[in-house]
């Protein structure tokens, strides 16, 4: 019996998330994240930033202060 198989036969199988959610939260925030610090978004003021990628599909998601 295959994997496939077997997923086939439970009463679950593959998780049906959809990236759109957490996509529009980016968006939400302008894809520019500077530092999360006692539960709010500060603007670091000489940051150096860098662009973080998709897994899915190794295109740019989000530009993140370091």
């Amino acid at each position: 019996m295959t994997i496939a198989d077997i997923l086939q036969t439970m009463s679950y199988g593959p998780a049906p998330e959809a990236a759109a959610p957490a996509l529009d939260w980016i968006a939400r925030h302008n894809g520019r994240f500077g530092l999360f610090i006692n539960n709010e978004w500060r603007d670091p003021a000489a940051a150096t930033w860098f662009t973080t990628t998709n897994p899915a599909n190794g295109r740019p998601l989000a530009e993140v202060a370091q």
